[in-house]
């Protein structure tokens, strides 16, 4: 198979340590092509940045992990101490995807976004998620799609989880690609990163559904990005600055009691491995018969 793989966190960081690894397992198996945001894009959802040109360059990873990669804005054949090239592009997960399978690579059987530093389950955070964006991103431009993410849910993470994960990504991967339900779009797969990974079992799941609590704080103009208080109300006349402060205990702490059983986040807190298709768009909900009715007319009035 010809795998595109793209990620919301972008090229191998300390906010991105696991595309690397991933990628090379899962080159071991299928034809991976590479092209990632050029800086981490989290929290970007399903967007596009309209007012900036996409410029990419090349990077060339080495064998020696501790390596710097090396750029080049023209390609060229690989040194002796590399082992691919990948395609960095200053844009969303849904631009780069996009680009990438119209542009530079066309020939694409499926799309991999993540792996995701973090878990990807609940609808605050599916639908606030770039990795999921990059996944929706190909769908709507035509092509199957899988969004990854790895559930950090213990703290410290136990080091040998992580190629536990890479190795059940793969085999999740295999497995969907030869059993793809005709009416799903994307797959989206939560793994947690937890000792007793190898025990897991991966379940076919729904979303679960919540909200968000706070996710900006009142700030200064000096300093923008430092929150000034732990309580989200300003007083009247206070500069109107608010920096990043997300509050997602609800969705990342909350009681497996609290959980409706047969979703993504009641999975995860067990333990297991969460998959959920998905169709990429925003399914209409009708109630009380009321598909293909009709409204009362302007100035009537309106029946409690």
């Amino acid at each position: 198979m010809r795998i595109l793989l793209v990620n919301d966190d972008g090229p191998p960081a300390p906010a991105s340590p696991f595309i690397r690894d991933f990628y090379i397992a899962l080159s071991r198996h299928h034809d991976v092509y590479v092209v990632l945001p050029a800086q981490q894009r989290s929290w970007i959802g399903l967007s596009f940045l309209i007012d900036q040109p996409a410029v990419g360059y090349y990077y060339y990873l080495k064998r020696d992990p501790s390596a710097t990669a090396e750029t080049s804005d023209i390609g060229r054949p690989l040194k002796n101490d590399e082992i691919c090239r990948w395609i960095l592009i200053t844009g969303t997960p849904a631009s780069v995807a996009n680009i990438a399978l119209t542009n530079i690579y066309t020939d694409i059987d499926v799309v991999i976004s993540g792996p995701n530093y973090g878990r990807n389950s609940s609808t605050p955070l599916v639908m606030s998620s770039g990795t999921v964006g990059g996944a929706l991103g190909s769908a709507i431009r035509g092509f199957k799609a899988i969004s990854l993410s790895y559930g950090i849910m213990e703290q410290p993470t136990d080091p040998a989880s992580i190629p536990m994960a890479h190795e059940w990504a793969v085999h999740l991967v295999n497995h969907l690609i030869s059993h793809w339900n005709p009416e799903a779009d994307v797959y989206s797969i939560n793994i947690p990163l937890v000792k007793s990974l190898p025990n897991a079992v991966a379940k076919y799941t729904c979303i679960q559904k919540s909200t968000f609590d706070r996710l900006f704080l009142p700030s200064l103009p000096s300093n923008p990005s430092k929150p000034t208080t732990t309580t989200p109300h300003i007083q009247d006349g206070a500069p109107l600055s608010f920096a990043w402060a997300p509050d997602i205990r609800k969705l990342i702490e909350c009681s497996p009691d609290s959980l409706d059983t047969d979703t993504d986040a009641h999975c995860l807190s067990q333990g297991n491995i969460s998959i959920v298709p998905l169709r990429a768009n925003y399914e209409t909900c009708y109630t009380n018969n009321t598909h293909n009715s009709t409204l009362p007319p302007r100035g009537s009035t309106i029946a409690k």
